[in-house]
């Protein structure tokens, strides 16, 4: 069994382990998000790309170049088109990315704890608290003495025993 100041310690400790975890997941979270501004200008730039195969096409109609220029506009408009779907999947990529990135990041090395430690923490604090306050009222302060005098027999072990007397 712990003492009270290292149980203290080790709360302390897993403590800071998990909020540790979880604002590293957070900071690489919106770090992978701030990728999100490269499809944006990916976006802006399929746009203009786009644009400018828009302007291209409308020189087709002239005479003897006309043709060539068309072949030309209309692949500068599907690169424009190509570029902007691309963009915009990626960005949704990023999003699902960033998020998926910070919770394995926060979760994973935190999940022990909080699923492990905690519970059987939480557990003996409440026992704790109900073993104070029984030893409070004078009618089971006997009772509860007896409890814990016996309790000790089965998990100190004799040499711990021995030494207290």
């Amino acid at each position: 069994m712990l003492t009270r100041s290292l149980t203290n310690l080790t709360d302390l400790v897993l403590a800071v382990w998990v909020c540790a975890w979880i604002a590293l997941g957070i900071a690489i979270g919106v770090e992978v998000s701030h990728l999100s501004a490269l499809s944006d200008t990916v976006v802006s730039e399929g746009r203009a790309v786009r644009t400018v195969g828009s302007s291209l096409h409308s020189l087709s109609g002239v005479p003897l170049v006309g043709g060539a220029i068309a072949s030309g506009a209309r692949a500068v408009q599907a690169a424009g088109a190509s570029a902007v779907s691309s963009g915009n999947e990626s960005e949704s990529t990023i999003t699902a990315l960033s998020v998926l990135l910070a919770l394995a990041v926060a979760l994973l090395p935190s999940a022990p704890v909080l699923l492990l430690y905690a519970p059987g923490r939480v557990r003996r604090r409440r026992e704790a608290g109900a073993i104070r306050h029984a030893l409070a009222d004078p009618e089971r302060r006997l009772e509860v003495r007896e409890f814990l005098a016996q309790r000790a027999l089965y998990t100190l072990g004799y040499s711990r025993l021995s030494r207290l007397g």
